[in-house]
């Protein structure tokens, strides 16, 4: 006989503890007077309102794909939810929506025929949803040995496995069955898998600086040999006082050798940057990551960018899509194949490279990873609601194009100080100095070629 045990169904974020606030973390959406849009796009220029005075807000009646126009054929802006209640800012008539289009943010439009009018204010859940205390959505472990996974508890039975499940495999637990008094964790994919062939992780808790007008550098103690150095635990972050002769001075009388520490130091902006403009600067030599508004440093943290196989490769980048939550999966060269499952606050900036949640592993300060730039569970997180694309609460997806560009991340070393632009930032670039017009009508990324024999990395 199965029995099936209690639910691992998620609620809301409702709290962060006793943290310091971050900046951008309690990016609300608001309620914003209808208006007219202007004469440009297919939108309208004198119809009467579409709903009423006492209307608030939409109700999304299923998940609705955003697009830049009011044009069905239009690109993608992002996605949201079910059940969020977005905001009515413009209304036109336009192709593939026999009613209206809304829009829902700045060149962001919905069609109607799935929004409900609200007389409550706009409103959304931070996606993905956490329970109070998370460091993730839910449960992970990875495989110790290879496993069958099962389409029903019945194929368990039956030892008729619809898989086998091998390699470097990571997996979430949306539930849990007993089978014939084994227990079976129900995993992402609806699949059954058994649980004593499933080791639990345990996410970092390591969470970066937020700078809240301190300058840098900042070191964080990082001893060769060993957890403590001069009475300091490994990971403590301090201000460096003095550099000399190889070594840091982080108090009075206090001095620490650089191979001891890794050290994020303040960097010019790139080129092109308004006024303000957050972005991301990445010192794969450090192992650190700062990020900026304008010329001021507001956030730094460790991470884990490529291993020498598999560099993280320099550039000037710009995020083109964020996911709330995405799977990881390929073989890099001679490697067993991995997979990775639902990894949250993804960021892609270049081809398969992105910023994102490492929940397996707690080493941020060295290089581990397959490309990708590894963030600890909390700094993914900040980073991801920080950065642009904006993604207000209740969106699960959010593209990057040139008139809306996602933030800068530039990935730099001592042997290239200054990397090139790359992919669309180009074409941001472009259209700031005026060689290129701000359009929606060529916003795909411009494909960079990175060094990967697969999609994504981690």
């Amino acid at each position: 006989m199965w029995l099936r045990r209690s639910s691992l169904a998620l609620v809301v974020l409702v709290g962060c503890g006793k943290r310091a606030a971050r900046p951008g973390l309690d990016a609300a959406v608001a309620a914003t007077p209808p208006r007219m849009a202007d004469a440009a796009t297919p939108r309208e220029k004198a119809a009467p309102p579409p709903y009423g005075a006492d209307v608030k807000s939409l109700r999304l009646k299923r998940s609705i794909v955003v697009r830049v126009e009011a044009n069905a054929d239009a690109k993608a802006r992002g996605t949201v939810a079910q059940d969020t209640r977005v905001p009515v800012l413009a209304w036109a008539h336009g192709k593939g929506c026999k009613g209206w289009w809304i829009e829902i943010q700045d060149g962001g439009w919905v069609c109607d025929r799935y929004l409900e009018a609200s007389k409550k204010a706009p409103t959304g859940v931070e996606l993905p949803k956490l329970k109070p205390g998370e460091l993730v959505p839910g449960v992970y472990g990875k495989l110790k040995e290879p496993a069958d996974a099962y389409k029903t508890a019945a194929d368990v039975v039956a030892l008729v496995p619809a898989r086998t499940l091998a390699g470097s495999v990571k997996l979430r637990r949306v539930d849990e069955v007993e089978v014939d008094n084994k227990l079976y964790w129900k995993i992402t994919s609806g699949e059954l898998v058994q649980a004593s062939k499933i080791e639990l992780l345990a996410p970092a808790e390591f969470e970066g600086a937020v700078l809240d007008g301190r300058a840098l550098p900042l070191a964080w103690v990082f001893p060769r040999v060993g957890k403590r150095l001069g009475g300091h635990a490994w990971r403590t972050a301090l201000p460096v006082l003095e550099e000399q002769d190889g070594r840091v001075r982080v108090a009075a009388k206090q001095w620490l050798p650089v191979e001891d520490v890794r050290i994020a130091r303040a960097a010019a902006p790139p080129a092109g940057l308004l006024a303000g403009e957050k972005w991301i600067d990445v010192d794969t030599d450090q192992q650190t990551l700062v990020a900026y508004e304008g010329d001021r440093p507001v956030f730094a943290t460790l991470v884990s960018t490529g291993q020498k196989k598999w560099p993280t490769r320099p550039g000037v980048y710009r995020i083109y899509v964020k996911f709330a939550e995405t799977d990881m999966n390929g073989q890099m060269g001679d490697e067993e194949p991995y997979s990775v499952a639902t990894v949250p606050w993804t960021q892609y900036f270049a081809g398969d490279l992105a910023l994102h949640t490492a929940y397996w592993h707690d080493r941020f300060g060295e290089a581990r990873s397959h490309g990708c730039v590894n963030l600890s569970p909390r700094d993914a997180r900040h980073l991801y609601r920080w950065s642009d694309p904006p993604l207000p609460p209740g969106y699960s997806m959010a593209h990057g194009i040139v008139k809306y560009p996602g933030s800068i991340v530039r990935i730099r070393s001592s042997a290239a100080p200054e990397p090139e632009v790359q992919g669309y930032a180009k074409r941001v670039l472009a259209a700031r100095v005026g060689a290129a017009p701000a359009t929606t009508a060529d916003d795909a990324p411009e494909p960079v070629q990175v060094d990967r024999s697969v999609t994504p990395s981690n």
